[in-house]
């Protein structure tokens, strides 16, 4: 039996849980059940995830309102579970000419050969399905620009669209994806008249672009690669890193790879968390609650 405790007591030591806790918790006792059957703790969580009260169809006949997120929660991950172990799966269709595609739930990106299709198709999860919401034009190809072009979507409100010396940045503003900035990179590599330079932007926020830069003479004689931190609304670079290879982010944090297979992580903003260990090639992180 639980110790008979405020409610608002449970509810602070519930919130150190994540969500596959906080199921497993609600199944130790009706008390802990009627506490964590709550919007307070599911809501922020299931947000943090990508996941919207339209993500899934949910049955409303019967059910408390207030509580709508928590069913959500139990309906998503139960839903999912089940699926998994069944094998039951309806594969989302990519269109013939897609070149790339990028995910942040609730947001799909696509991008295709520019030459015949020169926009991105954005698509958002909605009951259960990937459902098309918008179309965005992409700018005319330029001399230097490449028809092939890249998607970055890291956080929830804003994702970029690589083209090997630009990157195109759209964000959400008032429900609906829009043109926010075109930013334009400059050769790195003093020679630039005889090196060949492209451009990717692998993590973005609202202010800052981790991108990955690179360099070849041609002919496959040499390679080199950086990355930069580049704040674009101040357009100031504060942080460049050589011979470091970009492994993933998460909400806060980049993960890199050194020339020494060395594990480097850093904040958002570029500052230097913590580094160590040994062979590292790639890393998996899931979100904390």
């Amino acid at each position: 039996m639980s110790p008979d405790l405020p409610t608002e007591l449970w509810l602070h030591i519930f919130s150190f849980l994540d969500v596959e806790e906080l199921m497993r918790a609600r199944d130790v006792c009706r008390r802990w059940w009627e506490v964590i059957d709550c919007d307070v703790l599911w809501k922020p969580r299931l947000l943090k995830r990508g996941i919207h009260l339209d993500s899934i169809e949910l049955a409303n006949e019967g059910q408390e309102l207030s509580a709508q997120w928590a069913r959500l929660g139990s309906s998503y991950y139960e839903t999912l579970a089940t699926n998994w172990k069944n094998g039951r799966f309806k594969p989302f269709m990519f269109p013939d000419s897609t070149h790339c595609a990028a995910v942040h739930l609730p947001f799909l990106i696509l991008t295709f050969d520019r030459s015949g299709k020169s926009a991105v198709e954005v698509y958002r999860l909605v009951g259960g399905k990937f459902e098309l919401v918008t179309l965005l034009p992409l700018p005319d190809l330029q001399i230097d620009d490449t028809p092939y072009c890249e998607p970055c979507m890291t956080s929830d409100n804003v994702f970029g669209i690589s083209m090997r010396t630009r990157t195109v940045v759209f964000k959400l503003i008032d429900g609906q994806f829009r043109f926010a900035k075109s930013v334009r990179f400059a050769s790195f590599h003093p020679s630039s008249l005889y090196a060949r330079s492209s451009y990717s932007c692998c993590c973005l926020t609202d202010d800052i672009m981790w991108f990955r830069a690179t360099y070849n003479k041609g002919g496959g004689c040499w390679l080199q690669e950086r990355i930069f931190v580049f704040d674009y609304k101040t357009s100031k670079s504060p942080l460049t890193l050589d011979s470091h290879k970009f492994l993933g982010c998460s909400t806060d944090n980049v993960f890199l790879s050194t020339s020494t297979f060395e594990l480097s992580i850093r904040s958002i903003d570029g500052d230097k968390i913590w580094s160590g260990g040994s062979g590292v090639t790639s890393v998996c992180w899931s979100p904390s609650s």
